[in-house]
């Protein structure tokens, strides 16, 4: 099939073995898979050999070793960042990496290389040369040689980024793994680098500047991102987006000098929300919400964008996007929740002045103020040290039965955040096959289990858990020897309005081990499935219609949760 090209390589064997380029590229492209007609074969070896046969081999890896040692490299390093930045590369690309892969195969390692070398290697490897699982060992070998040497992982760093920034791209190749793994090891060289680009390239694109800017957000580096952003906001032709972003900054970097300037400017251009919100980290699936904000900066965000983002609740359908109206309503309830982290007078004074405004979000202001009070007494009556008061007020572990309910509801609340978010479809885990048809509760709660235990290791989550007097839990959460009982309904369920009281609270709280705490879980699968069950006769509740409207209901039909040792919440599992 191949058998004039193996004539041609044949006839050539002294160039081949000196690894001249001229016949050791058209190697190399086999090598990696360029050619269309070997797609079908999976590893290079197998390519090499159908491609110039068993005998050519030995002579063709001494050509690509030869192609290593033939010093000085060409093109080097420069000329291949300046081409990639005017969106062209080098076909030597394809040698480079064909021979590291080859050394790297036979001797476990790659052996002796310049460091222009290394850092072409790399940055043809950002540049999507040897994607996929094929090539992984490689570009893990390649990336744990260059940050090992701070002096060639800086140079990779220039040549990546600057000239990429100097011509205005949108899209800088490699710019995201640089500072996010560079970070790893190189995190005071990476800050510095992009303190650096920030200063030297005013006009670089907006893209790759939130890049860089979330990157200083995160290493606390204000003092290095304020100067700067004072410069940007005082251009006139900042366009809106950059504008966003430096305002943005200036807001969280400097939350006294510039609350009073920028209250018109959220109040007009609802868009900046999402800039402030990527800066804080807290962009879907929420995974992470914005735990470091100060509590006057979460008020101000919400007192501030609550009029142009009204409460509305996620459509029981995929969507796409994550700067919709119901993401503006996540947000902000977020912010809200953030605030009642905080157990202190002001995060309480702050509640307060947030629920003085009638709109849908009183309802949650409401619901967060009356849980941080409870908190606030708990603590008054807590004599906590200053290490568990930490622990409580922070992701360690559980100090007493309160704190592990508060931690259990976190944790439900990110099962909400997975299962909500469409690009992993991981909703469908609590639906049948016909993606529409709800499963039953039992295996729903196993669904949720697994969730819980892919968050979390150290609180134990099992199913029925055993409590005195033959009473069961639907899951049990587990700490040392605290024990929190949750009870598990679907939307349907005949026992959804009485369950909080007559089941949870009555019977698997009262256990000496859960000292009357508990949760009261709720499964919503919106029109999916078996519809609502409606409040009771004659209660004087209207249909609940959104997730949070059904929590709220709930929580104020309860004693028991009134009380204010039982939680309910609601988790939005409708499609999409």
């Amino acid at each position: 099939r191949w058998k004039q090209f193996r004539e041609g390589l044949a006839s050539e064997i002294s160039l081949v073995e000196q690894g001249r380029y001229g016949v050791i590229v058209q190697v190399a492209l086999a090598y990696v898979g360029q050619y269309s007609d070997l797609h079908n074969i999976s590893t290079a070896e197998e390519r090499l050999s159908a491609l110039c046969g068993e005998d050519l081999i030995p002579a063709i890896y001494a050509g690509l070793e030869a192609y290593l040692n033939n010093l000085p490299s060409y093109p080097d390093a420069q000329r291949i960042a300046k081409s990639y930045a005017e969106n062209r590369a080098w076909n030597a690309r394809y040698i480079l990496i064909a021979a590291l892969s080859a050394r790297l195969a036979q001797t476990g390692s790659l052996g002796h290389i310049t460091r222009d070398q290394l850092i072409s290697a790399q940055l043809h490897i950002a540049n999507h040369t040897a994607h996929g699982e094929e090539w992984a060992s490689l570009r893990d070998a390649v990336w744990a040689s260059l940050v090992q040497d701070a002096e060639a992982f800086e140079e990779y760093g220039w040549l990546l980024v600057e000239p990429a920034l100097r011509r205005g791209r949108e899209f800088v190749s490699g710019l995201y793994e640089f500072i996010h793994d560079g970070k790893k090891t190189q995190a005071d060289l990476v800050a510095r680098l992009t303190a650096d680009w920030l200063t030297r390239f005013p006009r670089m694109h907006a893209r790759p500047e939130e890049e860089l800017v979330s990157s200083l957000i995160q290493h606390r580096a204000c003092d290095v991102l304020l100067p700067v952003a004072k410069r940007r906001l005082r251009s006139a032709s900042l366009a809106d987006e950059r504008r966003r972003n430096w305002q943005a900054v200036a807001l969280i970097c400097d939350f006294e000098g510039y609350q009073g300037k920028l209250v018109h400017s959220a109040q007009i251009d609802p868009p900046l929300l999402w800039n402030i919100r990527s800066l804080l980290g807290a962009r879907r699936p929420y995974d992470h919400g914005p735990t470091e904000v100060s509590v006057n900066l979460a008020a101000w965000l919400v007192n501030n964008f609550r009029g142009s983002f009204p409460v509305v609740g996620r459509p029981e359908r995929v969507t796409t996007g994550d700067t919709n109206p119901w993401d503006g309503t996540e947000a902000l309830f977020r912010l809200i929740d953030r605030i009642g982290t905080d157990p202190t007078p002001e995060a309480e004074s702050l509640l307060q002045n947030l629920a003085m405004k009638y709109d849908g979000y009183r309802e949650r202001v409401l619901a967060v103020l009356a849980e941080l009070r409870r908190t606030r007494a708990e603590l008054s009556r807590l004599a906590l040290s200053p290490a568990k008061l930490a622990a409580m007020l922070s992701d360690g572990p559980p100090v007493n039965l309160p704190d592990l309910q508060r931690k259990a509801l976190r944790l439900l609340e990110r099962v909400e955040a997975i299962a909500s978010n469409n690009d992993t479809d991981s909703w469908v885990t609590f639906y049948k096959d016909d993606r529409k048809t709800p499963l039953g509760e039992e295996q729903c709660r196993d669904r949720v289990i697994d969730f819980l235990r892919g968050l979390e290791s150290k609180i134990k989550f099992s199913p029925e858990k055993h409590l005195g007097g033959d009473r069961e839990g639907d899951i049990a959460c587990e700490y040392g020897d605290w024990h929190l009982p949750i009870e598990v309904k679907g939307q349907w369920h005949n026992d959804l309005w009485s369950a909080a009281d007559e089941q949870l609270a009555a019977q698997q709280a009262s256990d000496h081990l859960a000292q009357g705490y508990g949760i009261f879980l709720v499964l919503w699968f919106g029109s999916n499935g078996k519809p609502l069950k409606g409040p009771p006769r004659g209660s004087g509740i209207k249909p609940p219609k959104t997730p949070n409207e059904l929590e709220a209901a709930l929580s104020r039909q309860s004693p028991a949760v009134q009380a204010g040792k039982i939680r309910v919440k609601v988790i939005n599992l409708s499609r999409g």
